[in-house]
Order: structure tokens, then C-alpha cells, then sequence
């Protein structure tokens, strides 16, 4: 009986062994070969998608199925970390999902999906991307139209050639134009540059001449003269910097950028829910900003503004559209009065293809050209940069 009972025992000993064995193997199995939908679900979340995405990545093909089918997901997160990845691996499966991803009105689908295009690339994104672009509301084929500039496909050509010459003439008037929609043809414009073909410089030449958008023009010479390959000195990207540096910027307070953003945080509790306040990158020392401006102006007196697409004058003239959200067109115009008759045929150009924004500015730019150069007695006008200048301002006052 006795044992009887000690083989019973060594059996039920072995088989539980077993079971923890089976079970230990399938738990391994199981680390090693995780579900890619358990996976997909885990990107969702901030603290466990950065390994999910990894473990996604190192399953390889066998999770790309269910990587395009997420694309459907009702998370947006995992949306976003899905298309993302699609880019990274370059799945061009995934075209056709993320073309119809980037048409979303959600913005975070519409730019993931874009920059995962463009990093797939290839005949098949272009083709893709080509069919799309026709169909698009304006407010997207901005950003089609350069990633079809990066991919640099030749069957974009006349597409984008189409769309850059699709000016209203019915709203030529610059109080009716379709911001949108000139946004799209500036962005055609930028695209082209990329190519180098007869098709491509007729078309950028003809809108510097004749296009009634003042963006588009600018945006065709800056694209014609990437095309040419000029290396005239300073170069582009230098005057750029340069003028961003006298326009942009504030002197460093006397008791340091970090100190003054401190305080302002500490007085403005509540600016992340409106506007993202003071950054380090705001500030520059007074001598850096106004050896710039005087580089500025000295510039746009004696360079010739047939050359480097512009070159200083038109530079400050973006300012005058006044695009960005803190920064206001007064230091662009002083130094355009400060250039003076240099300045006045760009300026003229602005006051006739520009929007109701820059074609006020522009020809308050001239009138005070005018009146300075009608009195000698007349200083030029001094550049105020008050610490103010980075306060938000409202639509009405950033229309002045």
C-alpha cells in the first residue's frame, strides 16, 4: 500500500513539473513572439509605446499586416505611432491607407501620414501622391506638393505646373483671395525647384513675371534661383539668418534672458493655455542684433535686387505679411525706409500683388521713403524693439 502510494505521488511529482514546464515554455514563447495586435494597442499609451513600437519594429514582416489594418484604429495615437513607423521601414503596402490618411482633417493623421510618404518615397508614393493631389482641398496640398518636390519623381512636373498657374483671376482683387489656395500654389512653386527641366524654368520664369499672388512670386524666384545654383556672396541662407537676427530677436535683458523668462512665467501663470511665452531663442545681444541691421541695410543699399531672388528687400518684405504670430511688421518697415529708393521698385511690386496686409504696409513703407527723401531734416526712422513686442496680439492688431 505504502508504495502504491509513493508511485502515485512520483506521478502526480512529474506531471506538475511538466505543467509548470509547458507552461514556462508557452510564457516564453509567448515574450518572444508577442501578438502584434497586443502590440498595436500598447502605442497608445506614452509609457509602453516606445517599446511597442521596438517590438513591432523587430517582428518584422509578419506584424506589417496588422500595422496597415491600425491604420483604422480609432486611436489617434495609435494612429499617428503607426504611420510613423510605416514610414520608418518604408512599407510601400501602405501607400494607398496613408494617402487616404493624410486627406484627414485631424492634423496630427493627416502630417504623420505625409512625412511617412515622403520617407517611403518611390514611383509608387509619387504615383499615389499625384492622383491625390487634383482632388485635395488647398488647405493639404501644401504639403503634398513639397513631398512630391523630396521625391522628386518627373510625372509631378506638369501636375504641380497646373496647380502653380490655377490663379482666380476672378478674385485678382487683394481683398477676395483665397488664402488657402495660394498657399498651395506658393508651396507648387517651392516644389518645382527641385526638378531641373525646360518645362520647370518656363513655368517659375512666367509666374515671376506675370502671376498676381505676390507669395507665389516670391516663392518661384526663390525656387528659380535654387535651380540656377547661383553662389553669389553672401549666400541666401546667410542673408536669411541675418535678416531673421535684426528683425526677430530682442537685446538681452540686463539681468539675463533665463532671469527676465523666469519672472514673465511667474507673472503670467496661465500663457501655456494661450501662447507659449518668451523662449531663450527670442534674445540676442544688443551689438549682434544691431551690427545685423546695419549689415541689413547696407546690403539693400547697394545690392542688385535682380539677384539672389531678391535678396535683403524681399526677405524683410515676408515680414510685412506678417505671418508670425509675435512678430509684428514695424522693425521689417524701419528698415526698409532706412534702405530707401533702393527698396521702393520691390516695395511697389508688394503694393501690387500683395494681399490687403502687405500692400498697406508696403506703401507706407514708400510713403515715408518719399517724405524722408523730399526732407533732408527728416531722420530715419529708429527700430523699437520694447519688451512688449512679444506680447500675443489680436487678429485686429496683428493686421496693422
Amino acid at each position: 500500500m505504502k508504495s502504491l502510494f509513493d508511485s502515485d505521488y512520483r506521478i502526480v511529482r512529474f506531471l506538475l513539473a511538466f505543467s509548470a514546464g509547458c507552461l514556462l515554455d508557452i510564457s516564453i514563447v509567448c515574450a518572444t513572439n508577442p501578438d502584434p495586435k497586443v502590440l498595436i494597442q500598447n502605442l497608445e499609451h506614452l509609457e509602453t509605446s516606445a517599446q511597442a513600437g521596438k517590438d513591432l519594429l523587430a517582428m518584422g514582416e509578419r506584424a506589417i499586416p496588422d500595422m496597415i489594418a491600425g491604420l483604422e484604429s480609432p486611436s489617434k495615437e495609435v494612429r499617428r505611432n503607426l504611420a510613423l513607423l510605416l514610414g520608418k521601414i518604408r512599407v510601400k503596402e501602405a501607400i494607398d491607407p496613408l494617402v487616404k490618411m493624410a486627406k484627414s482633417s485631424e492634423y496630427t493623421d493627416s502630417s504623420s501620414a505625409l512625412r511617412a510618404l515622403g520617407q517611403i518615397g518611390g514611383p509608387e508614393a509619387a504615383e499615389a501622391i499625384i492622383a491625390a493631389l487634383p482632388q485635395l482641398h488647398p488647405t493639404g496640398q501644401d504639403n503634398f506638393c513639397r513631398i512630391l518636390g523630396a521625391i522628386g519623381d518627373n510625372r509631378a512636373i506638369e501636375p504641380l505646373i497646373k496647380l502653380l498657374a490655377s490663379s482666380d483671376s476672378e478674385n485678382s482683387d487683394t481683398g477676395n483671395k483665397n488664402i488657402f489656395k495660394i498657399r498651395a500654389r506658393s508651396a507648387s512653386a517651392e516644389a518645382l525647384g527641385n526638378f531641373r527641366d525646360p518645362r520647370v524654368r518656363a513655368a517659375l520664369t512666367n509666374a515671376i513675371k506675370n502671376d498676381p499672388d505676390w507669395d507665389v512670386y516670391h516663392a518661384a524666384r526663390q525656387s528659380l534661383y535654387r535651380m540656377e545654383g547661383l553662389t553669389y556672396y553672401p549666400s541666401y541662407n546667410n542673408l536669411s539668418a541675418t535678416v531673421n537676427l535684426a528683425i526677430t530677436k530682442m537685446p538681452e535683458p540686463v539681468n539675463g534672458a533665463e532671469e527676465y523668462i523666469r519672472t514673465w512665467r511667474k507673472a503670467n501663470p496661465n500663457y501655456q493655455g494661450s501662447w507659449r511665452g518668451p523662449r531663450l531663442d527670442d534674445f540676442a545681444s544688443k551689438t549682434d542684433i544691431e551690427r545685423a541691421r546695419n549689415t541689413v541695410v547696407k546690403t539693400g543699399k547697394i545690392w542688385n535686387p535682380d539677384l539672389q531672388a531678391g535678396g535683403v528687400i524681399e526677405l524683410l518684405m515676408e515680414y510685412l505679411c506678417n505671418r508670425k504670430f509675435h512678430i509684428g511688421p514695424d522693425n521689417a518697415k524701419a528698415l526698409l525706409i532706412r534702405i530707401g529708393k533702393p527698396a521702393i521698385p520691390a516695395l511697389e511690386n508688394g503694393v501690387k500683388r500683395g494681399d490687403r496686409v502687405l500692400a498697406r504696409n508696403c506703401q507706407q513703407c514708400i510713403d515715408e521713403i518719399n517724405a524722408a527723401s523730399n526732407d533732408p531734416a527728416n531722420e530715419s526712422q529708429l527700430i523699437h524693439t520694447e519688451s512688449n513686442q512679444m506680447a500675443p496680439k489680436d487678429e485686429k492688431t496683428r493686421e496693422n
